[in-house]
């Protein structure tokens, strides 16, 4: 079957009282002739290029090696490394995916402190339920953790959005986190798509 184009949707042939039962209509209905002859494939084929077609994704991928983020401030800030951005195209004003942190942590030193992720859409950050992070409590390091950041907007206006891994901390100035990252086995990766 080809790659779906775009389409639009189009009637199933119905059959009615006293119609002629023919070799081409039968043939048509297990066919992909038109629709108003009997095409049913045909039909199913039109609603599922109308259901797919269009729908863009992005993706990121970072495997470069560690890096580490901050000092941080109270605000959410984009994580720069590696070009953690993803940009498409939204025809549905809805997109869902995540980020993935292999491992993740607030760099080994003895401070209470709570690192978080979060997505950047367009510049502002998202809140509620699309946190993710680490804590550091009691004074103590935290080990490395993998964090998993779902992604869900739905109200996108049309045209292009970007997306960017965002990063905080409300410990003090010098807090930093670290990521842990390898060419062989662990990726931060990014990925959206329409739906």
């Amino acid at each position: 079957m080809p790659a779906p184009t775009t389409a639009t949707f189009s009637a199933p042939f119905t059959w009615t009282s006293d119609l002629a039962i023919t070799v081409a209509r039968l043939n048509n209905m297990v066919g992909t002739g038109p629709a108003v002859t009997g095409g049913n494939l045909n039909y199913l084929y039109d609603q599922a290029a109308y259901a797919f077609n269009g729908r863009n994704f992005a993706s990121v991928v970072y495997s470069a090696g560690n890096f580490t983020l901050g000092p941080s401030a109270a605000a959410y800030t984009a994580v720069s490394v590696g070009s953690l951005t993803m940009t498409l195209t939204c025809n549905t004003g809805r997109l869902m995916g995540y980020w993935n942190i292999p491992e993740a942590n607030s760099d080994n030193t003895a401070h209470t402190s709570y690192s978080s992720f979060v997505s950047i859409v367009d510049g502002t950050a998202l809140s509620g339920a699309g946190l993710a992070g680490i804590n550091q409590a009691n004074s103590s390091p935290t080990a490395a953790a993998p964090i998993w950041l779902p992604i869900y907007l739905s109200g996108l206006s049309v045209g292009s959005h970007t997306i960017v891994l965002g990063w905080a901390n409300d410990g003090t100035a010098t807090v930093q986190t670290k990521i842990f990252t390898s060419a062989q086995y662990q990726f931060v990766t990014g990925f959206v798509m329409e739906y």
